[in-house]
């Protein structure tokens, strides 16, 4: 048996090098397949670091965050937010607040996610939160359809600045005040792009296994070792007197990502004396790394990529990029329709998917 195992196996190589077909598979095997191992290794690497901090001055930022009070900001919400939906977190216990960050024009995506992944509110008995975080857009008739959508869902949260590119960082700087100061008890903080699948029962899992008393947690799609753009005509353009260093800290894609609670905390007082960078997740690095926080990798979630459509891929991960409107419920239906994946069909659709999402730049060609 074992001599006919080795005979086929044999075969089977001897016809990939004589084709040409076998030829490009098995490139396509290798330019795929190595990256794909590179996400989990670096997902092994990039774990947190149970190392106690010594820096001084970062243990007294840290204190600084624990002492912080931010009751103050309850008292002149109209300071800070056009619409502050104080009482979005009453009720029962609130575990994990989920904030989409969203365009003021894209009603679409806001109500295909509502239709889609936001229509979960409980897994395992923990209560999620789903709310759209919005600035102020040019047009006043934009403003009534905002405030129509508020009253009627009740899950908007707006700010007073204008709803721009480079406004992004003042964005989740809100966010985080709104749940420090109206969210406090909540465990966990997610940050989402409204362009995102997520699937929430395999994050909730994820997140509700962790430890009661789970510190420093910052879990996304980390990137490594970025250089500032230093060109002024590019989006991502990083003036020296802003940020001088040749290299970013390590930071998790701002498409999606999830802190603690008191890591919202520790981002927050950092920012207040960190300069403003308007590239939002670089900036959410920084005043991270700042307070002794570290990125945690994580492969199930696609970062600045798609991953590719395939069903048990879909059950398998937390988070995919670039959904358009009309795909959410598609996904959503896909995802939640009570079959089951196998142990080789999970594995081979995440390595489908992910294979495909770092093919789709030549193929899209």
């Amino acid at each position: 048996m074992e001599m006919l195992r080795r005979f086929n196996k044999c075969r089977l190589i001897g016809f990939l090098r004589k084709s040409r077909l076998g030829v490009g598979l098995l490139l396509v095997l290798m330019l795929t397949g190595i990256p794909f191992l590179v996400d989990y290794a670096q997902e092994w690497t990039l774990r947190r670091d149970p190392t106690p901090i010594t820096n001084g001055s970062i243990v007294q930022m840290r204190a600084r965050a624990v002492s912080f009070n931010m009751e103050v900001f309850r008292h002149n919400a109209s300071k800070y937010y056009l619409i502050p939906n104080t009482n979005a977190c009453d009720g029962p216990d609130v575990f994990l607040v989920s904030f989409v960050i969203s365009k003021t024009g894209h009603f679409q995506s806001r109500e295909a996610i509502r239709q889609s992944w936001a229509s979960v509110k409980d897994v395992q008995g923990h209560t999620v939160l789903i709310l759209f975080a919005l600035g102020v857009p040019e047009s006043t008739e934009e403003q009534e359809r905002i405030e129509e959508e508020s009253s009627q869902y009740k899950d908007v949260v707006q700010g007073v600045f204008r709803d721009t590119y480079h406004n992004l960082t003042l964005k989740t700087i809100m966010i985080m005040q709104w749940f420090g100061t109206y969210c406090p008890a909540a465990r966990y903080l997610l940050k989402v792009d409204d362009d995102v699948f997520l699937n929430y029962h395999n994050l909730m899992e994820h997140l509700i296994g962790l430890s009661d008393d789970s510190e420093d947690l910052y879990l996304g799609w980390v990137h490594r070792r970025v250089r500032p753009v230093r060109n002024k005509n590019d989006l991502y353009y990083v003036s020296e007197s802003v940020y001088s260093k040749d290299v970013y800290p390590d930071y998790c894609s701002g498409t999606s990502y999830v802190v603690s609670k008191d890591v919202v905390l520790k981002v927050y007082v950092a920012a207040l004396t960190t300069p403003l960078i308007t590239i939002e997740d670089v900036f959410v690095g920084l005043c991270a790394h700042k307070m002794g926080v570290s990125p945690t990798h994580t492969s199930k979630i696609s970062g600045p990529v798609r991953f590719h459509l395939n069903q048990c891929c879909y059950k398998s991960i937390y988070a995919s990029h670039h959904i358009k409107p009309g795909e959410f419920l598609k996904i959503w239906k896909l995802v939640n329709d009570g079959s089951r994946c196998s142990l080789l069909a999970k594995y081979t659709g995440l390595f489908m998917c992910k294979a495909l999402a770092l093919l789709s730049p030549v193929i899209n060609q």
